[in-house]
């Protein structure tokens, strides 16, 4: 097996600061970031969330899921799909420095703003500041990255005290990453191999709980639909959105039970640039 050349990580690490100034400060993806939320709000019963769109919507996502799992078999026996995955795999021990590099770049961002890993966690607490730009030194190496991932460990736990662990339940895959920048710098092979399936199970349950708050509390996407009605493309607007959340229920279920890898990991990498665009 080949190993990546070490002059890869200095320069992702360069292209992830260039990333950092050319980024728009208001540039995010998560609803809470745009609506006008309340926890007080009261969420809608079982009854008032499962609709005849609701149960449209799961009866076709079953559907998608199983025409999926027969496609993806298809396409494995393509050479060119064995070919793109014999790619992957001589290049799986760079796993670390992708992780790092992203971590990197969240974090100096979050340092910039004043807050904390997202938006709209803003942070008043100089030690936490500087705790975060700590961490963004650790990630420099791969020796100091198991710091690195204590450290990220205890920013998400500071956000539990200051928004309450419900609220930081959207946050749940930010533990992911920390379990995994603490753990694949270990010799270990138990804990290495043990990081992927929690990366993979901490994002998709950030996603499906996403999903399930777009069903529950309606009012914080209808007023983000409201201000930019564009978005809908023209669909009714309650209609668009269960569609989302069952789009990001469907992929987060994937990620949980770890079905398709490297197929959903493409999958999921094109919806978060067109939801961006």
């Amino acid at each position: 097996m080949t190993t990546p050349s070490p002059r890869i990580g200095p320069l992702l690490v360069a292209l992830a600061i260039a990333a950092c100034g050319l980024a728009p400060r208001t540039a995010s993806a998560h609803v809470k970031w745009f609506a006008d939320f309340d926890y007080a709000t009261p969420p809608r019963t079982i009854a008032e969330t499962t609709t005849p769109v609701f149960w449209s919507m799961f009866a076709l996502s079953i559907v998608v899921l199983v025409v999926l799992v027969w496609l993806d078999r298809i396409v494995a026996a393509w050479p060119p799909a064995s070919r793109l995955n014999d790619w992957f795999d001589v290049r799986s021990d760079s796993s670390l420095l992708v992780m790092r590099v992203g971590t990197f770049a969240t974090l100096l961002v979050a340092w910039q703003l004043g807050t904390l890993f997202a938006p709209e966690l803003a942070t008043n607490s100089i030690w936490i500041e500087r705790l975060q730009f700590v961490i963004v030194l650790l990630l420099f190496t791969a020796a100091t990255t198991t710091l690195a991932g204590l450290g990220l460990f205890g920013v998400w736990l500071y956000g539990a005290q200051q928004y309450g662990f419900f609220h930081m339940l959207d946050y749940v895959n930010v533990l992911g990453v920390a379990y995994f920048l603490t753990l694949r710098p270990l010799k270990a092979p138990f804990f290495r191999a043990s990081t992927l399936p929690v990366l993979y199970a901490t994002v998709g349950f950030s996603l499906y709980w996403l999903a399930c708050e777009k069903l529950v509390y309606p009012a914080w996407v209808n007023y983000i639909l409201e201000q930019n009605p564009v978005l809908t493309l023209g669909l009714d607007r309650d209609f668009f959105r269960v569609a989302a959340a069952f789009i990001e229920m469907g992929l987060g279920f994937l990620l949980m039970i770890g079905l398709f890898g490297r197929s959903l990991s493409i999958t999921i990498t094109l919806t978060f640039f067109l939801t961006t665009m």
